[in-house]
């Protein structure tokens, strides 16, 4: 028997596939894509300056959804093929932004490749997945903005450990040229200034680590 289907799309951005067998219509199949589990979570807690925008090979059916979810600042761009998220990239690098992308196909794979930090979303940790900085689970994109906001905290964190040692040499060196310091002071100390700032990174990243941990399993933001 003749058999045939026609899709269009709804008013909600869905897709309506109408089966026909013999020119008499049988049935709708109505479908919608689904978004990633704690999507509104993670644009909701991004830190303060993040500029968000949306690169997509979908149609502009999705934008109603999306504009919602992200916001009225975030630029939304559809029908994008593999090479247009390259570029993409490039311009705001070139524009002197910071890029992280964030992808889960095989076409976001050159635009993973080019950001400063490519994070890949896969079902299944143990699949196939593009070149990139981070791998993360699908069902932990919520997480994401509390990852963000900790690797911010780990770069003041080495920013710190620096000024330590700098401050702690400058003042060794100020008193060991005024005559005030023996050699073997002088060379306990120098070791000591290392152990000091090691163990000050050590563990105010440990405390940070703890810190993102609990306020991920009460859902809070770190």
């Amino acid at each position: 028997r003749a058999r045939g289907t026609s899709t269009a799309t709804t008013g909600d951005g869905g897709s309506a596939v109408h089966v026909a067998i013999n020119g008499r219509h049988r049935g709708t199949f109505l479908l919608a894509g689904a978004l990633r589990r704690d999507a509104d979570r993670l644009f909701n807690d991004l830190p303060v300056n993040t500029t968000v925008a949306l690169v997509s090979g979908d149609g502009e059916r999705e934008r109603d959804r999306f504009r919602a979810l992200m916001g009225s600042e975030a630029s939304l761009h559809f029908q994008q093929s593999p090479l247009d998220k390259l570029e993409f990239v490039r311009r705001l690098q070139r524009e002197g932004k910071t890029v992280l992308m964030v992808g889960d196909g095989l076409n976001d794979a050159g635009a993973l490749r080019q950001a400063d930090v490519g994070v890949a979303v896969v079902e299944d940790m143990a699949s196939f997945s593009p070149a990139s900085d981070v791998i993360l689970r699908a069902d932990r994109v919520g997480e994401l903005a509390g990852w963000m906001r900790f690797a911010r905290r780990a770069v003041a964190v080495v920013r710190v450990s620096f000024g330590i040692s700098a401050a702690y040499n400058f003042v060794g060196v100020a008193i060991a040229a005024s005559g005030n310091l023996s050699p073997v002071v002088c060379a306990v100390l120098m070791p000591l200034s290392s152990v000091t700032v090691v163990a000050f990174a050590t563990g105010a990243t440990l405390w940070l680590g703890r810190r993102l941990d609990n306020s991920l399993r009460r859902g809070a933001r770190p």
